[in-house]
């Protein structure tokens, strides 16, 4: 039992001994004066006193139990289930899934998370203030944030926040979320029980079920987990997976061919139709600080039963552009909008710094290509036209004059002929890398000279591979494998990889295999022979930067790739993509904290939900929840680049899940488990199973009507006791 107003209560109940009092003192003892027919009163007496202490006794406690049931009524008793086991007032957690799923549209228009949020306002207002009872709410999406805690007595207050979320980009992070339940828990032990209210939909992108959540059964409290049931409707989805621009570092302001490169973009659907063909569209378009464009328009098309689609866009950005923007796609109708939404950064500079490890003399004497060094074969793949060299600074650095300082001025470094780098040399190659640049490294040309460099090289840029001093002449002329992935820094050659290799024939090789370093997996397989030998490898050191090795020299004793169209588009893409893999340009998922850029001190949103994020040791504070683009601002003030943060591919997926899937999950707490329907009433989407306040009305008024039948009583047998009954014997 408890009460609404419980100082009402005590005050009423106290009134239980006005009647006590005015019984005691009626009975206060009276000088008896004797007269004549006393005899035959007290002989009547005697015969009728037990009756008379009975009705006495039976009136006072008529009038108590009236007065009794007078103050309970008058002070809102309530009687619940729970009342027995309560040590205190409950604790109610609201639990929002806010993940891009929320952003589906129902039938009458509303969002997912509007509907979230009315549960949420009609469980916190169904809350009994005047027992205590308080509530928190918390976000799960991406990653659980405390956004009303600790519990507060105010529902108003959890209300109105519930109803200012904004979508996540992630899937509901519950584990987090039951964990600020434990510890809030933990601050205050000898509080009453705790209610557990998760409002989600349960489809298959809301949650990952395949980690058991922390036990909440060991809080020494009453706890219980109530959640809506999952949803069983196939609801529609399309979300976009990939975002892919041919380019990460685009040359030249942008323009023409030398832009991004075309842009790949990829969709997968879920839920309902995905039995038919469906084709949607997707606009493109340019975000920069303070600007945006658009790129164009294509669409993503669906054969019945496809899950996946892809569409492609060539067209690129005109103008001069420099600095850090961003590739938005957003489709057409696709279901729920966060999903639908994705971007790319992009980096546009005016050109690439490249230095080529080479004497300052070289071309002077050559007559014609049979004197040509491994420096003027890369020379003239860096500068095939003049347009192209316009796009690339090229400068020649003196071997042995490799200095730090000055390597610090290139995004690219080319080493045509290894032989020629003094050992101390490489370890100055960091300057590039650890910027991260590219360093493009060739074995010496003379096929009987020994490869002294091998070992100066694997220490000094930390490969994980070990290089053979010695070239192997192959038995036959080996060829090209054609069907060698044109993966990393030859993706954009894609099946023209074939054609241009089919020509090239090769002779000798410098052996290479694996160091047994952890880091040997860094080594990626770019090109190889149809017999299995590794011809280009790519290795993305620790410390940031690429190198790429090249197995054969650039010399015809060695190859004819030197003069084969392949030797140039090695070049050039070893140089664009090198350098625009290791341009710290930054992607992200939402509730990650992805690494930033040395000297980075705040990120600001840009076209994302929230406030400034400040960075510490590289990383955001806290995780970045919404998806969106933020700038990145530099310890030395102004923006030093752009992050991207994208909703998880994986929590676009709209099927419906099954119940006891769900229910199996939430058993891992170690607690009581019950659903709710999304079709119930008003009533049944409340922790409770009705309104404390219509019990407590409907209980007061019973209360009240006891206490008229009881005065009612009591009147009849005041009237009964008072007057003498007819043959009493008085």
């Amino acid at each position: 039992m408890s009460f609404s107003s419980p100082i009402l209560a005590i005050v009423g109940l106290a009134c239980v001994a006005i009647p006590i009092l005015i019984h005691i003192i009626l009975r206060r003892r009276r000088r008896p004066v004797r007269w004549g027919a006393m005899r035959f009163v007290m002989e009547a007496y005697r015969r009728q006193r037990r009756r008379l202490l009975l009705e006495q006794w039976l009136l006072l406690l008529l009038r108590c139990l009236a007065v009794a049931l007078i103050a309970m009524g008058v002070a809102g008793a309530t009687c619940s289930r729970e009342d027995a086991t309560a040590r205190g007032p409950t604790t109610l957690f609201v639990l929002i899934d806010d993940g891009p799923l929320a952003s589906l549209r129902e039938a009458d228009g509303r969002t997912v998370l509007e509907r979230h949020a009315q549960r949420a306002d009609e469980a916190v207002r169904a809350l009994d203030g005047y027992r205590g009872d308080r509530a928190a709410l918390i976000a799960l999406g991406a990653s659980a944030l405390p956004v009303v805690m600790p519990p507060s007595p105010e529902p108003e207050a959890v209300a109105r926040e519930a109803r200012g979320l904004r979508h996540a980009g992630g899937q509901i992070d519950l584990r987090g979320g039951l964990d600020l339940v434990a510890r809030a828990a933990a601050d205050e032990p000898d509080a009453g029980p705790i209610r557990v209210f998760i409002l989600s939909d349960w489809r298959t992108g809301s949650a990952r079920l395949d980690e058991p959540l922390p036990r909440l059964a060991d809080l020494g409290r009453p706890v219980e987990i109530v959640t809506t049931a999952p949803a069983t409707d196939p609801a529609r989805n399309i979300a976009l997976t990939d975002l892919r621009p041919g380019r990460r570092v685009a040359v030249g302001g942008g323009v023409g061919p030398e832009g991004l490169a075309g842009v790949t973009i990829t969709a997968r659907r879920s839920g309902a139709a995905a039995d038919r063909a469906e084709e949607v569209g997707v606009t493109l378009s340019l975000v920069s600080p303070g600007s945006e464009t658009t790129l164009g328009r294509t669409s993503v098309r669906f054969e019945p039963g496809d899950a996946e689609g892809r569409a492609v866009l060539a067209s690129s950005p005109a103008g001069d552009l420099r600095g850090d923007a961003s590739i938005v796609a957003t489709l057409d109708d696709a279901g729920a909008s966060v999903s639908a939404t994705r971007r790319a950064v992009v980096r546009f500079r005016r050109s690439i710094r490249v230095g080529v490890a080479a004497p300052l003399v070289v071309g002077a004497s050559r007559v014609g290509v049979a004197g040509f060094t491994p420096a003027d074969w890369a020379l003239a793949a860096l500068r095939p036209e003049i347009d192209e060299g316009a796009r690339l600074e090229i400068e020649l650095v003196e071997p042995g004059a490799i200095d730090p300082t000055r390597l610090e001025a290139f995004d690219a470094l080319i080493v045509p002929d290894a032989s020629l780098i003094p050992p101390e040399a490489w370890r100055r190659m960091r300057a590039v890398t650890d910027r991260g640049g590219v360093v493009f490294i060739a074995p010496g040309p003379d096929p009987l000279e020994a490869q002294l460099w091998t070992e100066h090289a694997s220490e000094a840029l930390a490969l994980p591979l070990r290089l053979s001093r010695q070239s192997i002449e192959l038995p036959s002329t080996g060829r090209i494998e054609p069907s060698t992935p044109a993966a990393g820094i030859l993706g954009l050659l894609g099946p023209e990889i074939e054609a241009l290799a089919q020509p090239v024939e090769v002779l000798r090789l410098l052996g290479v295999e694996p160091s047994g370093s952890p880091e040997a997996e860094a080594a990626t397989e770019v090109l190889a022979l149809r017999t299995g030998e590794p011809l280009l490898l790519s290795t993305s050191l620790e410390r940031g930067g690429t190198v790429v090795l090249l197995t054969t020299a650039i010399d015809p004793r060695w190859s004819t790739l030197p003069v084969k169209p392949l030797m140039v588009a090695l070049m050039q893409e070893t140089v664009r993509q090198g350098v625009g893999a290791g341009d710290e340009v930054i992607e992200a998922i939402a509730g990650e904290r992805p690494v930033l850029p040395a000297g980075s001190v705040e990120l600001t949103p840009l076209d994302a939900f929230g406030g400034p994020i400040a960075v510490d040791e590289r990383r955001p504070r806290s995780p970045m929840r919404h998806p969106g683009l933020w700038s990145v601002r530099a310890e030395r003030g102004g923006a030093s680049g752009l992050v991207a943060v994208n909703a998880d591919p994986e929590a676009g997926r709209s099927e419906p899940r099954e119940i006891e899937a769900v229910r199996s999950w939430l058993q891992t707490a170690g607690v009581p488990v019950s659903f709710v329907g999304p079709e119930a009433v008003e009533a049944e989407a409340r922790p409770d199973a009705d309104d404390p306040r219509e019990r407590a009305g409907l209980l007061s008024l019973n209360l009240l009507l006891g206490a008229i039948a009881l005065l009612l009583s009591e009147l009849v047998l005041n009237r009964r006791t008072s007057f003498a009954r007819p043959g009493g014997g008085a």
